[in-house]
C-alpha cells in the first residue's frame, strides 16, 4: 500500500502509541464526565430490549438522548436544521460562523436547483413536480398514516 508523504504521516500517527494515549484519555474524560452526572444526566428513556433506562447522556432540556428526543422538531419545523443556542455554552463566533456557513449552502443549492428547474421543458417539469408531490409529506402520529394508507390502497382497489 504507497501513500503520499502527508498522509503516511498521518496513517503512521493513528497507529502510534501516541495516538492511543490520547484516544484512551479522551474517553476516560468522557466516562468520568458521564459518571459524575449521575442519574440526572442519563437519558430517563426505557430500552426496549429489556425496560431498564437508557445509559446515554441527557443532550436536551427534555432529559432525554439524541436517539430518545429532542433531535429532531416538531411541527411545521421538523425539516429545518436546528443549532444549539447561543448560550449553550458555544462560542458566539464560532456559532455566527456556522449560521452563515448553512445559510450560504442553502442559498447554493436553492440556486442550483432554480437554475436545474428552469432549464426543464413543461413536460419534464410536470413529470418532476409529481415526482416529488408524493414524497413531501409532513410527519403525523402513527395511526393518521395508517388511515391515510388504507384510504390510498381502497383507492387503488375501486375500479
Amino acid at each position: 500500500m504507497t501513500f503520499p508523504r502527508k498522509a503516511k504521516r498521518l496513517y503512521t500517527f493513528h497507529r502510534s502509541p501516541a495516538w492511543r494515549k490520547r484516544c484512551s484519555d479522551l474517553m476516560k474524560r468522557i466516562n468520568a464526565e458521564r459518571l459524575a452526572a449521575g442519574p440526572a444526566g442519563r437519558c430517563g428513556a426505557r430500552r426496549k430490549r429489556d425496560g431498564e433506562p437508557c445509559q446515554q447522556l441527557v443532550l436536551f432540556s427534555n432529559g432525554r438522548c439524541k436517539f430518545h428526543g429532542g433531535k429532531t422538531p416538531k411541527g411545521k419545523n421538523w425539516h429545518k436544521l436546528q443549532l444549539p443556542p447561543s448560550d449553550a455554552g458555544a462560542d458566539a463566533d464560532a456559532l455566527a460562523r456556522k449560521e452563515r456557513m448553512i445559510f450560504q449552502r442553502q442559498k447554493k443549492r436553492a440556486a442550483a436547483r432554480a437554475a436545474k428547474l428552469a432549464a426543464m421543458t413543461p413536460e419534464q417539469r410536470a413529470a418532476y413536480d409529481n415526482q416529488f408531490a408524493k414524497r413531501v409529506t409532513t410527519p403525523g402520529p402513527v395511526a393518521h398514516r395508517a388511515g391515510i394508507r388504507k384510504a390510498a390502497a381502497r383507492r387503488q382497489s375501486l375500479p
